[in-house]
Order: C-alpha cells, then sequence, then structure tokens
C-alpha cells in the first residue's frame, strides 16, 4: 500500500482510537525474536537516524519504546535564531492550512490556539491568516 493511500486511508477513521490501537501494539512486550527486526525494519523504512539514538537497537524493549527513544546529547542542534520555528520531534507535515481567528488546524480531533501555543495573544495576532 502506498504511503498516500495509507494516508488518506487513516483521515476515514477515529484519530483517538486508532492512535491507542496503535499505541498498545508498539509498546506490547513480544519477544525478541520479533521486536529486534520490527525495529530495524521501521528504522529503515522510515530513514531513521539510528546512529543517533542514545541506545543500540539491540537495547530497545518494544517498538513504542524505540520510537520515542532519547538521542544522543548533540545529535540535533535546535535553531535558537529569533523568527524561527523547531519542532520538538523529527517528523512530516501531513496537512496544513491558513490560521482564522488564531485556531490552529486540529490534531486527532483536538483544537489548539495559537494563543495558547505561545502563550501569549499580541503575539498569537501577528500570525492571523498566515499557513
Amino acid at each position: 500500500m502506498s504511503d498516500k493511500l495509507f494516508i488518506s486511508a487513516l483521515r476515514l477513521l477515529p484519530k483517538n482510537t486508532w492512535s491507542r490501537v496503535v499505541g498498545s501494539i508498539a509498546h506490547a512486550r513480544l519477544p525478541k525474536v520479533i521486536t529486534a527486526p520490527s525495529i530495524r525494519w521501521f528504522a529503515k523504512r522510515y530513514g531513521i537516524a539510528v546512529q543517533d539514538a542514545e541506545l543500540p537497537l539491540s537495547e530497545y524493549r518494544t517498538v513504542g519504546h524505540f520510537f520515542t527513544r532519547k538521542l544522543k546529547p548533540g545529535a540535533r542542534v535546535i535553531d535558537r535564531r529569533p523568527g524561527f520555528a523547531v519542532s520538538p520531534a523529527d517528523g512530516q507535515v501531513l496537512n496544513s492550512g491558513r490560521l482564522i481567528h488564531r485556531q490552529l488546524i486540529q490534531v486527532k480531533g483536538r483544537h489548539f490556539s495559537a494563543d495558547a501555543l505561545l502563550k501569549d495573544t499580541e503575539k498569537a495576532k501577528a500570525f492571523e491568516g498566515g499557513a
């Protein structure tokens, strides 16, 4: 199944329920003979820089443990220049849109406001109408 088709199919499912099911499977403790190849496949499939992981792949107990892994100190440099946004996680943007009335796009059925995200209503106003 192509990623595009898979992502389209995901839009039809209830996000919170789907997230809980996948999370339960990912954190299930399975025998190492299943877990280790699953982690290697996951890392290869999604191009994960395993050399940046804090632990060797063999030390992760579950796919979920690997997915939420810590990185080696200095593995990612945070751009601290004013005016630049950084993500707290590696990832891919799957959806975007315009900021209307300072409401951000919903994530798993939950709405977030720019005011709450930035903890500053005045700063949030500067992003009104932006993408």
